[in-house]
């Protein structure tokens, strides 16, 4: 049972590998990155997430557990702000960074990594609950994120503009797809089925193979100095998800929803975190660093802590 949870893993982690390897080699190089993701983003992803929502199971118990994920991932983030606001006050972060810091350690991946780690890992169910769990997190970042990244800063003025037409991105819209169609229970046309389900197999290479360039182009011993970020990344990696185990696994929740919901606090920071704090004028090298340093330690810790909810919960 270990050994082959280990080998899907590895399976997995060995795209990134190759994506590192590639940009070493100079196959790939940083110019790359924007159009790979773009490419994930925009066409792969969106049809992996309509293909498996649609493809999901649905019963009064599905819809009641997600509820539960909703609600529970809905309290997972503004729990998280306050977690977080004690432990950096505790390490003294500088003032103006508080913003960053704290949604470095609340916002995770589970989006560009979350998607591909949770189909590949726990299978449609998995991937059903990292959607509902992102689902969330979008509509959190944009408008209640607004205000935690600027913690600690002068109040201005966001551009809700941006927000409405970030909230309506192609994953966001095809998660809503999925839905609708899951819950309507109408099956898509068997041309189209067969067009949009390979494109949507590529998510995971692709995504992977991204991540591999984007580790081989940081500048992880300059972050390594960085006391607070390593402290940082110990909390958002380690800590977290443990904190998250303690609050979940007692409580009568679907299985499901408990692995997500932990595997979830154990995910990197998120991509998007840069771009905003780039929108919102705080410091984008910190955000960049800090995704990047937690994206790096996160090929050791999600191994284990995947490993370890398999066999706690006895899931396949």
């Amino acid at each position: 049972m270990v050994l082959f949870i280990i080998g899907k893993i590895l399976i997995i982690f060995a795209f990134v590998g190759i994506g590192f390897v590639a940009c070493k080699v100079r196959f790939l190089d940083e110019q790359s990155i924007p159009y790979l993701t773009q490419l994930m983003v925009n066409v792969t992803a969106p049809c992996m997430l309509i293909t498996s929502i649609a493809g999901s199971p649905f019963s009064g118990r599905t819809a009641w557990a997600a509820v539960q994920m909703l609600v529970g991932t809905a309290i997972f983030f503004v729990a998280g702000i306050f977690v977080a606001a004690v432990f950096l006050k505790m390490i003294a972060v500088p003032k103006e960074d508080t913003g960053v810091y704290n949604m470095l350690i609340t916002t995770q991946n589970s989006g560009f990594m979350g998607f591909p780690l949770a189909q590949g890992i726990f299978g449609e169910q998995g991937l059903f609950f990292m959607v509902l769990s992102n689902l969330v997190m979008n509509i959190y970042m944009y408008t209640a994120g607004l205000l935690q990244i600027n913690m600690g800063s002068p109040k201005k003025k966001s551009n809700w503009k941006n927000t409405v037409k970030s909230l309506l991105n192609p994953c966001s819209v095809a998660a809503a797809a999925g839905l609708v169609l899951l819950v309507s229970q109408i099956k898509l046309p068997q041309f189209i089925d067969d067009v949009i389900t390979p494109l949507g197999d590529a998510t995971i290479p692709v995504s992977m193979v991204v991540l591999g360039v984007q580790l081989a182009t940081s500048h992880l011993r300059a972050m390594l100095k960085n006391r607070k970020l390593i402290l940082v990344t110990g909390v958002t990696l380690l800590v977290w998800p443990v904190l998250t185990f303690l609050a979940v696994n007692w409580l009568p929740l679907y299985t499901y929803v408990k692995i997500i919901m932990i595997y979830v606090a154990a995910l990197p920071g998120m991509v998007m975190l840069v771009a905003l704090a780039e929108q919102e004028g705080q410091n984008a090298q910190v955000a960049a660093e800090g995704v990047a340093l937690t994206t790096f330690f996160s090929m050791i810790t999600l191994p284990v802590v995947t490993v370890l909810l398999k066999l706690y919960y006895g899931v396949s």
